[in-house]
């Protein structure tokens, strides 16, 4: 038999548990599946929270693991940077089925539910995940977007066009 203190425990994790899980999966949902395929590329959309970025050399330490590596284009915007970014947009990018580690890729977004937004630049570098090696590799970079309905645009080598309309939770 277990206290009430342990029962009451395991019941607040679990609730705990739950709310972490229920959240990050509603937001995965709308916004992961987004992909469409433009003049023989497969583009794919993504926006998670802000991630940490590390240098190529820093990248070889067991430490950073999952963070993403610079791997050229403009700077990442940091984290912890002023401009306090919150989401993290980025697009895969596949030809043939296979990445593409070298576009030239152009990002924008808009709010829908503002009649006044204009499209706000994204200053894109490529990267890829710290540890899994280059066939992670995308573009985009760490932003800040409000709750919200967006209209994001994606250009690849000037001539492939996709545009994908999210909700940003």
């Amino acid at each position: 038999m277990i206290s009430k203190r342990t029962f009451l425990m395991s019941v607040l994790t679990a609730v705990a548990a739950l709310c972490l899980f229920g959240t990050t999966t509603a937001f995965a949902k709308a916004n992961n599946n987004l992909t469409q395929t433009v003049d023989g590329y497969t583009i794919a959309l993504k926006v998670l929270p802000a991630e940490p970025f590390v240098s190529v050399a820093d990248a070889k330490k067991s430490a950073s693991a999952g963070a993403m590596v610079n791997g050229g284009g403009v700077e990442p915007m940091a984290k912890d940077s002023p401009k306090a970014p919150n989401h993290h947009i980025v697009v895969f990018i596949k030809k043939d089925g296979k990445t593409v580690e070298n576009a030239d890729v152009t990002m924008a977004y808009k709010n829908k539910n503002s009649s006044s937004a204009k499209m706000t630049s994204v200053p894109v570098t490529r990267m890829w995940v710290a540890g899994k090696g280059k066939k992670t590799m995308h573009y985009g970079n760490n932003v800040n977007m409000d709750s919200g309905e967006y209209q994001v645009q994606v250009v690849v080598n000037s001539n492939a066009k996709a545009s994908f309309d999210i909700n940003v939770p």
